[in-house]
C-alpha cells in the first residue's frame, strides 16, 4: 500500500515539476477520451430524441405499410419497378379484420403529396395529408381551436391547417378568426375548420406546416386515384407488432403480385435502425479516440523513458538502499498510470463539454433539440481505461528501470 500511495505521490510530483512536457504527453489521452464521452453522448441523446418522438406521434405501437418503392433489388443488383404497385381500399379492408382479432385499434390509411397553396396575397408550396374521420385524434395530434374531421366531411371541401400555415397564410389574425375562411390548395378552395397545436418538426412530418383535408376530397379532387400512400395500424399492445407484420405481409401478397416489395415498418426496426446507425458513429469516432490514445500512450511512454534516464541516480540510490525490482518497477508504473488517469479524467471533463456544444450547434443548425446523456460507467470507464493505456505503455520504461545496475547507475552524474 505505501508503495502504491508513493508512486502516486512520485507522479503528481513529475506532473507538477515537468507541466509542459506533461501537458504535450496527456494530449492524445485527453483528446481521446473526449471524443469518446462525445461521441456516445451525442449518440444516446439522439436516439432518446428519436424514441420520444415516436412516441409523441404514436409510432411506438404502429405497423406503418407503403406502397412498392420505385427501385427493387433483384439477384443482389438495384432495379426500377416500372409499375410500382400502389395500396388499395381493398388492402385497408382486408387489413382491417385484424381489429376483430383484438390486436389493432385503428386501421388508418393516408393520401400525402405536395401543393402549391394561396390565401390572400401569400402563395407558397405545402404538404398536403388526406385521413379519414377520427384521424386527427389518433394521431396524437391536438387542436387549437376549431374542430377535427367528421364522417360527413367525406368528400367535402373542408381541411385543418398547422400552426405555421395559420401563421404565413393569415398573418396577424387571430386563431379563432381563421376558422371559416378559404385557403386555395391546388385547384381546390377549402374552408378552414381546424386548427392544430404548435407540435414542432419531428423525424417523420412537420406537422405544423401541413394541410390536413379528408381522404375523399384528396383521392376525387386532387390525385383523382383510389390509391393510398401509406396504411398506418395502431396496436393494442407492442407486443402484437410481429403477428401483425406477418399478416400484413399475407394480405399484400393476396392482393398485389409484387406483394413482397411493399414497405412494412415498426417501431422494433426502426430502433434497430437507429441503432445500427449510432453505433457506427460511436465505432468511427471511437477509431479516431483508439488512434489518439495511441499517440497517447506513445507520448508517455517517451516521457517516461526520458524521466528513466533522468533518474538514474535516484534509481540507483534506491536499489543500494534495499529497494527490490518490483519495487522500482511498481513505482514507474504508477507513475506512468497516474499521468495518463489526470489525462482521462481531464478528457472526460472535456467532452462533457464537448457534447454539450455539440448538441447546441444541432439544435441551432439543425432545429432538432438533442439533450446529451453523460452515463457515469461510461465517464468511469474512460477514466479507468486510460490508466489501463498508462499501464501498458508504461511497462518497458518501467522495466529498464527495474533492471539498472545500482553500482553503474551510482556512477552516473
Amino acid at each position: 500500500m505505501s508503495s502504491f500511495l508513493l508512486g502516486i505521490r512520485l507522479g503528481v510530483t513529475e506532473i507538477a515539476a515537468h507541466r509542459f512536457r506533461s501537458g504535450l504527453s496527456m494530449l492524445g489521452i485527453v483528446i481521446g477520451v473526449a471524443s469518446v464521452i462525445a461521441a456516445v453522448s451525442i449518440g444516446e441523446g439522439m436516439r432518446d430524441s428519436v424514441i420520444s418522438q415516436l412516441g409523441e406521434v404514436g409510432a411506438a405501437d404502429q405497423v406503418n405499410v407503403r406502397g412498392e418503392p420505385r427501385w427493387v433489388k433483384r439477384e443482389g443488383d438495384w432495379r426500377r419497378n416500372p409499375e410500382p404497385e400502389q395500396l388499395t381500399w381493398q388492402d385497408v379492408r382486408d387489413m382491417d379484420r385484424e381489429r376483430s382479432r383484438g390486436r389493432v385499434k385503428e386501421v388508418l390509411p393516408e393520401v400525402t403529396g405536395t401543393l402549391s397553396a394561396a390565401a390572400g396575397r401569400v402563395s407558397r408550396s405545402v404538404s398536403y395529408l388526406g385521413l379519414r374521420a377520427g384521424g386527427v385524434g389518433a394521431r396524437k395530434w391536438h387542436l387549437q381551436s376549431g374542430r377535427g374531421l367528421a364522417p360527413l366531411d367525406a368528400g367535402e371541401l373542408v381541411c385543418l391547417i398547422g400552426s405555421e400555415v395559420a401563421r404565413d397564410f393569415f398573418p396577424g389574425a387571430t386563431v379563432s378568426s381563421i376558422l371559416g375562411r378559404e385557403i386555395r390548395l391546388g385547384p381546390l378552395r377549402l374552408v378552414v375548420v381546424g386548427v392544430l397545436a404548435e407540435r414542432g418538426t419531428s423525424i417523420f412530418r412537420d406537422t405544423d406546416d401541413v394541410v390536413v383535408l379528408p381522404i375523399e376530397t384528396a383521392q376525387r379532387r386532387l390525385t383523382r386515384s383510389d390509391h393510398l400512400s401509406r396504411i398506418v395500424l395502431q396496436l393494442r399492445s407492442p407486443a402484437d407488432a410481429p403477428e401483425v407484420e406477418r399478416s400484413v405481409r399475407a394480405v399484400l401478397i393476396a392482393n398485389h403480385k409484387g406483394g413482397a416489395d411493399f414497405r412494412v415498418d415498426r417501431e422494433e426496426a426502426i430502433l434497430e435502425r437507429i441503432a445500427n446507425v449510432t453505433l457506427l458513429i460511436n465505432l468511427t469516432l471511437g477509431g479516431i479516440a483508439g488512434i489518439s490514445l495511441l499517440v497517447g500512450g506513445i507520448g508517455i511512454m517517451n516521457i517516461m523513458l526520458a524521466s528513466v534516464t533522468e533518474r538514474t541516480r535516484e534509481i540507483g540510490i534506491r536499489k543500494a538502499i534495499g529497494a527490490a525490482n518490483r519495487d522500482v518497477m511498481a513505482q514507474f508504473l504508477m507513475e506512468a498510470s497516474t499521468v495518463t488517469v489526470v489525462g482521462g479524467a481531464i478528457g472526460a471533463l472535456c467532452g462533457v463539454g464537448l457534447g454539450r456544444g455539440l448538441a447546441g450547434a444541432i439544435a441551432t443548425f439543425l432545429s432538432e433539440p438533442v439533450e446529451p446523456r453523460f452515463p457515469v460507467p461510461v465517464l468511469l470507464l474512460a477514466i479507468f481505461f486510460s490508466g489501463g493505456v498508462g499501464l501498458f505503455f508504461g511497462l518497458m520504461p518501467a522495466r529498464r528501470a527495474a533492471a539498472m545496475d545500482p553500482i553503474e547507475s551510482l556512477r552516473t552524474e
